[in-house]
């Protein structure tokens, strides 16, 4: 795991899982944590009773809240809690017509809790589209009550409810779909 990158695809195939496919590394972040006698703070692939500074591996997979990972498919498995996306400045931008465009309309299209980052509104507006078909637009922070549709929504960096919302973006859910409910932020650096 030592070559790993925000971009990179991990495989989820395998007998843990039986999702097949694979999802996508949004975040990285590699720390040493302690591990001490009894602990159970610890690294894929260390032993259970080893003692010392462990190299661990802090990341977030695209559209996935918790899943299986393991160092090889043959090895044990932990059931892994996603992490925050942190800032949405911190998220990769995707372009269109690139893998990481289409990787990303096929974790919306799957479900599940989503957050990307585009260069302009209208490449939100596409990926939108793109991953979960045509939406009714509501309006700003509505009360209104509905199940599939999306708000356009400005930086929320100073609020006190979603700082790490700090470029505009589109707020969307679909909770319509019985196959593949679905949320999520599409950032954006350029409103036009």
């Amino acid at each position: 795991m030592g070559d790993l990158q925000p971009g990179e695809r991990l495989s989820l195939g395998g007998p843990a899982s039986q999702m097949g496919g694979y999802a996508v590394v949004t975040g990285l972040k590699i720390e040493l944590a302690p591990r001490v006698a009894g602990g159970t703070t610890g690294t894929l692939g260390t032993p259970a009773n080893a003692i010392g500074l462990f190299t661990v591996y802090n990341f977030q997979v695209q559209g996935y809240h918790t899943y299986f990972a393991a160092p090889k498919a043959d090895k044990p498995f932990l059931w892994v809690h996603n992490a925050n996306y942190g800032n949405a400045t911190n998220l990769p931008v995707i372009q269109r017509g690139t893998q990481q465009w289409d990787d990303a309309v096929s974790s919306m299209k799957a479900g599940g809790s989503s957050h990307f980052r585009v260069r302009t509104a209208s490449d939100a507006k596409a990926l939108l589209k793109a991953g979960r078909g045509n939406m009714n637009r509501y309006k700003r922070y509505t009360t209104k009550k509905y199940n599939k549709g999306h708000e356009m929504h400005p930086s929320e960096a100073d609020s006190p409810n979603a700082p790490q919302n700090d470029l505009p973006h589109i707020k969307w859910k679909d909770w319509h779909s019985p196959t593949a409910p679905g949320k999520g932020h599409i950032f954006f650096n350029v409103p036009n």
